[in-house]
């Protein structure tokens, strides 16, 4: 990669570096760069053990939907029957609002990928770069499906490709194009489509992935938005609301976790 870069760099504007030249002048010897090396293999063994642990979270939570939705109906009716009369309706709601909630979750997630890839299509495509449909696959997929660092994952191949293309400004393209996408996925779709979906306040949504992944990994943090909502949608229909006495108004502009 970096022999790459340099004799692109030489190449472009007329130069005639060379590796030991740079490396003399930013006083970097070989023990130096050993320990520079050293730490990147960390940092990239810790990238790849994230994405693998994403990927099974992906995996074990595509599982439980289709054993749920295969026998979803039957294993409902058996637990219902193990519960005392006066909780068996309790139960029913509990369970049909969860798998509510989930299946809108998730169907929420696969139009982002899709818009996601859509874009990232177009835009490979454009510049050139080489296995664009696979990295617009990869990238919609992987920024939508596996939590919290899906999002800075999913762009790292891309980019990779890109700079090892020959042409390194392809990697830099792509980097800028997935800074500005995601944020205005951020600021405009995903907000959109992920209320619709489940019905909660975006803000909701956020803190229970943040408490999701803190307090059961990568798995919490695919079940936080449809489990958070399921309890939403519980203390709703259960608790009883009030009505507050004189003086103790709130404001208009206080958020309510519904959206």
């Amino acid at each position: 990669l970096a022999a790459s870069g340099l004799a692109w760099f030489n190449q472009t504007f007329g130069t005639a570096f060379t590796q030991q030249e740079i490396l003399a002048q930013v006083g970097l010897d070989q023990e130096a760069i050993s320990n520079i090396a050293r730490e990147a293999a960390r940092g990239i063994f810790g990238i790849a053990l994230s994405v693998l642990g994403g990927i099974f979270g992906l995996f074990t939570f595509g599982l439980i939907a289709f054993y749920l939705s295969a026998d979803g109906p039957r294993v409902r009716k058996y637990v219902a029957r193990m519960l005392p009369p006066q909780s068996q309706a309790v139960f029913m709601n509990v369970w049909d609002t969860t798998a509510d909630k989930t299946g809108r979750y998730v169907a929420a997630r696969a139009v982002l990928a899709a818009i996601n890839s859509f874009f990232s299509g177009i835009v490979f495509a454009v510049i050139g770069l080489p296995y664009w449909l696979p990295l617009a696959l990869w990238t919609g997929i992987v920024a939508q499906f596996v939590p919290t660092i899906g999002t800075y994952i999913s762009i790292i191949l891309p980019v990779i490709v890109g700079l090892l293309s020959g042409n390194p400004w392809l990697g830099l393209i792509v980097l800028i194009y997935a800074l500005i996408y995601q944020q205005i996925e951020n600021l405009t779709i995903e907000p959109k489509i992920s209320a619709k979906a489940v019905d909660v306040h975006p803000a909701y949504g956020f803190v229970s992935v943040l408490l999701g992944a803190a307090l059961f990994g990568v798995a919490g943090a695919l079940l936080a938005v449809p489990v958070g909502a399921m309890i939403l949608a519980l203390v709703q229909t259960y608790v009883k609301r009030h009505d507050l006495i004189d003086g103790l108004d709130l404001p208009d502009d206080v958020v309510d976790p519904a959206g």
